[in-house]
C-alpha cells in the first residue's frame, strides 16, 4: 500500500511538510537546564533527585559536544 503513495510522500518531503523533529539548540538547552534546576529547588527531595539526573544528562551532552570539537 505504501507503494501507491510513494510519489506523494516524496513530494511532501521535498516541500518540507514532512520534516523530522528538530533538536533544541544549545541556548534552548541551557534555558531548560536552568528551569529544571530552579524546579528541583522548589519540589520534593525525590523529584529534586530526578532533576539532578536530567541536569547530569544535559551536562554530559555539552561535555561530549565540546570534546568532539
Amino acid at each position: 500500500m505504501n507503494d501507491l503513495f510513494t510519489d506523494t510522500i516524496n513530494q511532501l518531503d521535498m516541500l518540507s511538510i514532512r520534516k523530522k523533529p528538530q533538536m533544541f539548540n544549545d541556548r534552548q538547552i541551557e534555558i531548560i537546564a536552568d528551569a529544571v534546576e530552579d524546579y528541583g529547588v522548589l519540589v520534593s527531595e525525590d523529584v529534586a533527585d530526578e532533576c539532578c539526573e536530567i541536569l547530569e544528562i544535559i551536562d554530559a551532552y555539552f561535555h561530549n559536544k565540546n570534546f568532539k570539537k
